[in-house]
């Protein structure tokens, strides 16, 4: 009888074991496919949207070929994709490999100077921004920088190409600074 009571109680002891395993192997499946659905939410790149003003005719697509708008974007960071709108002149979307990169293009670009980008967030806008940024206060600026450099000299106007392209370079040196600390970390 106690070799029956024993074998009776390694089958409860296998079969509470076998419940524990199948238990936790539950919990990590549901783990994991949390885990995949957070990073799919995190994985939303960062969308902007660019306009600029351009008639219908206007063949040079008001000076913005998708050369020179990778050339202007390029220099705050990797620029996954950029699509020019053909039915809506004067329009693209870009697409930035990071939201820091995203950022900097919405806070600092203006565009060319005799036609200016208005640019907006399409997605992947992060929180911080949402409350400190109103979509139009980033526009409003720009248009009226146009018509402050048309009633300048050339003088003036060459000056203020130079302000621009140090302030792009302080940028591309900060955005350097701040990966290399990311790499460290």
């Amino acid at each position: 009888q106690i070799l029956r009571l024993r074998e009776e109680g390694s089958r409860q002891l296998e079969e509470q074991q076998r419940l524990i395993r199948e238990q936790i192997r539950l919990e990590r499946e549901q783990h994991i496919q949390g885990e995949k659905r957070n990073r799919a939410e995190d994985e939303i790149t960062p969308k902007l949207k660019l306009k600029w003003k351009c008639r219908k005719e206007d063949e040079t697509r008001g000076g913005y070929t998708k050369d020179v708008l990778l050339q202007i974007l390029q220099k705050y960071g990797d620029v996954l994709n950029l699509l020019i709108s053909s039915r809506k002149t004067g329009s693209a979307v870009v697409e930035f490999a990071s939201v820091k990169a995203a950022e900097m293009a919405v806070k600092n670009e203006v565009g060319l100077v005799n036609n200016p980008l208005k640019i907006s967030w399409l997605e992947g806008q992060p929180q911080s921004s949402h409350s400190t940024l109103l979509p139009d206060s980033t526009s409003q600026p720009r248009t009226s920088q146009a018509s402050v450099v048309s009633e300048r000299d050339y003088e003036s106007l060459v000056m203020m190409r130079m302000r621009q392209a140090a302030e792009r370079q302080q940028l591309i040196e900060q955005l350097k600074r701040e990966e290399e600390e990311e790499s460290h970390t």
